[in-house]
């Protein structure tokens, strides 16, 4: 957050601990852009 240059977080886990809230708690007035989704679901 002090770097002032663009970065990217990947934050991994079982699903349905928090991990959401906790990026958007933390980073609320920071995130700009986000993208969120599945990994190695059937189409």
């Amino acid at each position: 957050m002090q770097s002032g240059e663009s970065e990217m977080v990947a934050v991994l886990g079982r699903r349905r601990v928090g991990k959401t809230f906790l990026i958007r708690s933390v980073f609320a007035e920071k995130i700009r852009f986000e993208i969120t989704g599945l990994q190695n679901t059937p189409r």
